[in-house]
């Protein structure tokens, strides 16, 4: 039998305030810059810069993250940044352009110099920098700060500070096993603002214990809480033996390893403790990962011993495609001759689709396609590829993302080969089971509501739209 102990530890990010600062009045003025809670899940940030100097031919950028030590420090990112030969290549700087594309949608600052006009940032929804965020590591608790530099050949015209804080805000540990052990204590304590601690004990009843195992599950609430990121089992006899059998794991645990007496291999012949372990503590270990955006997150942890079953994280989530719809642009290259979902009953419903070629042979083919997520709207979410098809079907690791998303109909398409195409291109029952398997089990998206948007050409010449909705709930 398995002897299981299970432990939950919330976290959340919150941003906490937004300043901005006009340094030369003739230059330019701040008309508003705020952030607005609408309510608990909606909060969203506003801006706006009054420019009275037009046109505005040379501009630069200097943005810093700070994270309070004592005061705050510099943290990870200083970055000077021409914005005029960044619009014309968003390449040139990488990190600007991830940060960049969080807001892309909401700001007409989006283009390059000259600027004819004030610049504004309007409702930025604080969840969609979230999802911006997908691939990136959490950040430990503490205070940040983003401060924003602005300048027009050479001389400062404005300043921008962004706050926010990471808080833990509970642990539950619970014993599945009585006779195995007991939990004694498990708290989060706060002294004051700037000291927070972490405690607990589990007491062990049956020693020594020769084996230990660890699932850790690390998720994130989206009308309730999902996987996000990291699902790892570890031997811990094992990893105490030779810790880079797991470096993540490594990582983690050198966060609490000076307060813990859990730092040797089996056997085990003591309680399990963990104690006062400060949370600033743990932010200076996280210092080379990127942050979390807001939201709540969970960090759940199964122990068990001496079994080879252990307690699953599940994705509560379904995939259903609501619509498709299909276009043709170019009527003398070729036509849409069917494009449809189909619900045979409850739970099979499948999509099927044939796009007829005139102009044959087809010997070019590009595709950009388009994740689309319903924010007030649908806007750009992850992914916006376009792939040369003939490329990618001699060799399809040439686009990842794209051979994920293949993957989940090319059993059912005759779009398997590469260029040229002497035949109609069809989709045929494409069963929606098989990509609610792809996309709640193998890739988890968030719940909503999704939009993938394709446009197709052939030699840079449009021929073809298609436009699938669903919902993951």
């Amino acid at each position: 039998m398995a002897h299981k102990m299970s432990s939950l530890i919330h976290s959340r990010v919150e941003f906490t305030n937004i300043k901005c600062k006009s340094v030369d009045n003739k230059f330019g003025e701040v008309d508003y810059c705020y952030l607005k809670s609408v309510n608990r899940t909606y909060k969203y940030m506003s801006a706006k810069y009054k420019l009275y100097q037009l046109p505005v031919k040379a501009l630069e950028v200097n943005f810093m993250l700070m994270k309070r030590f004592n005061g705050y420090k510099p943290f990870l990112y200083n970055i000077t940044l021409n914005a005029c030969k960044f619009f014309v290549n968003p390449k040139y700087s990488p990190v600007t352009k991830f940060f960049y594309e969080s807001v892309v949608t909401f700001t007409n600052m989006n283009h390059s110099c000259p600027y004819n006009h004030d610049i504004i940032l309007d409702k930025v929804p604080i969840e969609f920098i979230n999802h911006r965020f997908t691939k990136i590591l959490p950040f430990p608790e503490g205070d940040y700060l983003i401060e924003a530099y602005w300048s027009s050949s050479g001389s400062p015209v404005a300043e921008g500070k962004i706050h926010s804080r990471v808080e833990f805000t509970n642990i539950k540990c619970k014993s599945v096993d009585k006779k195995f052990g007991d939990v004694d204590y498990c708290y989060l304590k706060s002294f004051n603002r700037t000291y927070k601690y972490l405690s607990a004990k589990f007491k062990l009843y049956q020693l020594p214990v020769k084996a230990i195992e660890v699932n850790l599950v690390l998720m994130k609430r989206f009308n309730g809480y999902k996987p996000f990121l990291y699902n790892i089992t570890v031997n811990a006899c094992k990893f105490f033996v030779n810790p880079k059998y797991s470096p993540v794991t490594k990582f983690f645990y050198e966060s609490v390893v000076t307060f813990t007496n859990m730092n040797h291999s089996c056997p085990y012949n003591n309680d399990i403790i963990v104690d006062k372990v400060p949370i600033e503590f743990i932010n200076h270990r996280l210092t080379q990962i990127l942050p979390f955006p807001e939201g709540d997150y969970l960090v759940e942890a199964y122990w068990s011993s001496s079994g080879s079953r252990f307690a699953e994280g599940k994705i509560h989530s379904r995939v259903e495609f609501t619509n498709i719809k299909c276009k043709s642009v170019d009527n003398k290259f070729g036509e849409v001759d069917y494009c449809y979902l189909k619900s045979v009953n409850r739970t099979y419903k499948y999509m099927s689709a044939k796009y007829k070629l005139y102009q044959l042979p087809v010997k070019a083919l590009e595709v950009n396609f388009m994740l689309m997520k319903r924010f007030n709207g649908y806007k750009p979410f992850l992914y916006n590829i376009t792939v040369n098809a003939c490329k990618f079907f001699v060799n399809r690791n040439y686009s990842p993302v794209t051979k994920f998303f293949y993957e989940s109909a090319v059993t059912f398409t005759n779009m398997n080969h590469s260029c040229p195409y002497n035949h109609d291109i069809i989709l045929d029952k494409v069963p929606i089971e098989f990509i609610n398997h792809r996309l709640t089990k193998i890739l988890p998206f968030p719940e909503g509501d999704y939009l993938i948007e394709a446009y197709w050409s052939s030699s840079g010449s449009p021929f073809a739209e298609s436009k699938l909705y669903f919902t993951l709930s």
